[in-house]
């Protein structure tokens, strides 16, 4: 879709040199790649999530990007940077049309419907407190994302993980506005066909 997915750079030695943290300087490249990238700052920002560095010196900056405030699925960006360069792999999203960030159903109300569609599709157990330990798991997870559904069709959903069993675990993409379902898939973890 003509949108970069990596980008490098030389490393700006008077931003190394002035102290410029790695948060300021992953600013910077989107600011300063925002002819290239189509990155509008005004609607749209990032969400540092994660800062490592490695044992090579290498600084590695994890991002989400956001719309007004709400977390984009799909939208995770990695910023690498040394003293020599600075690197951004990622996918810079454009919601082209206004999209509603106030949801009008629930969060509770969209997990009932997830657990309603998967007592149709796979068995669907309440799990014991001991299973429940192994798993790391409590009740289905929920979350407020923008998704796109294709072609640049953004939409306000609730993102659901569910485990209706020991076994699975289903991820689900309920439009925030009206319940439907937009996307549901088998997300258990496997190695494959034996």
């Amino acid at each position: 879709d003509g949108v970069p997915v990596y980008i490098e750079r030389k490393a700006d030695a008077s931003k190394s040199a002035k102290g410029a943290s790695p948060e300021e300087r992953f600013k910077s490249l989107v600011e300063e790649t925002r002819f290239i990238s189509g990155f509008d700052s005004n609607e749209n920002s990032f969400k540092i999530s994660d800062v490592i560095t490695d044992d090579l010196g290498i600084t590695h900056i994890k991002a989400v990007q956001l719309y007004k405030g709400v977390d984009i699925y799909g939208s995770e960006s990695t910023f690498h940077t040394d003293a020599a360069r600075e690197r951004f792999t990622g996918k810079f999203l454009h919601p082209g049309r206004e999209v509603n960030t106030l949801p009008k159903i629930s969060s509770e109300n969209a997990v009932r419907l997830v657990i309603e569609d998967t007592r149709k599709t796979t068995v669907y157990k309440e799990l014991t407190e001991k299973e429940k330990k192994i798993l790391h798991y409590d009740a289905p997870v929920s979350s407020l994302m923008i998704y796109d559904s294709g072609n640049q069709d953004f939409t306000l959903v609730w993102a659901i993980t569910i485990r209706p069993n020991f076994i699975e675990e289903w991820k689900y993409f309920i439009d925030a506005a009206n319940g439907n379902i937009i996307r549901k898939f088998n997300n258990t973890c496997s190695d494959g066909p034996v």
